[in-house]
């Protein structure tokens, strides 16, 4: 129920709007949670000006290195189009700010990693999307988060990776993995 819900989170929004003003950590986050809403329901534009004007509040003097800040520096660069000139930059410079604030081989990590190219908004090589959920895997399994619901969505995300190469028996691997955990 996506559009409830973003129904019921643009009211949380007019409600910080009027009980905190214009700017405030609480209004940040409940735009980046709008954002997200808007990726899912497939609304790209929408998101990106979510993202965008949750990391600029966010970017407020002492409050550019909070992981909020990093997370929605790391939708903003998501969702920037695939030809923008700071899109891997501004995904190299949230990913360093997430490392810093959860440790390089945290959950935090692995599904920020994983996110990022999901859908192909991240864009990316086909190596390089094999290798980001191959790693986000590596950090869940590390952290004993094998089973954790975003594991099992970069198993199956892998999975198809690796059909799309013609590696159906890996591929038939993951998929039944990911399938045997989910249960």
């Amino acid at each position: 129920q996506f559009e409830k819900a973003k129904s019921l989170t643009r009211r949380t929004l007019g409600m910080y709007r009027t009980l905190h003003g214009p700017r405030s950590p609480d209004l940040a986050e409940t735009l980046y949670d709008l954002g997200y809403l808007n990726t899912l329901t497939r609304r790209p534009d929408s998101a990106l000006a979510a993202f965008r004007t949750s990391a600029e509040m966010l970017r407020a003097p002492g409050q550019e290195d909070t992981p909020a800040y990093a997370q929605s520096r790391l939708q903003w660069a998501r969702m920037l189009p695939l030809d923008h000139p700071d899109k891997r930059a501004w995904f190299e410079e949230a990913m360093e700010r997430l490392r810093g604030h959860h440790g390089a081989r945290s959950p935090e990590v692995a599904e920020a990693l994983h996110e990022y190219y999901v859908l192909g908004f991240g864009g990316g090589t086909p190596e390089e999307i094999e290798a980001a959920f191959r790693e986000s895997l590596a950090i869940y399994e590390e952290n004993g988060q094998g089973r954790h619901r975003y594991a099992l969505h970069a198993m199956a995300n892998l999975a198809t990776v690796v059909e799309q190469k013609g590696e159906m028996e890996e591929a038939l691997m993951w998929y039944q993995r990911s399938a045997e955990l989910g249960q």
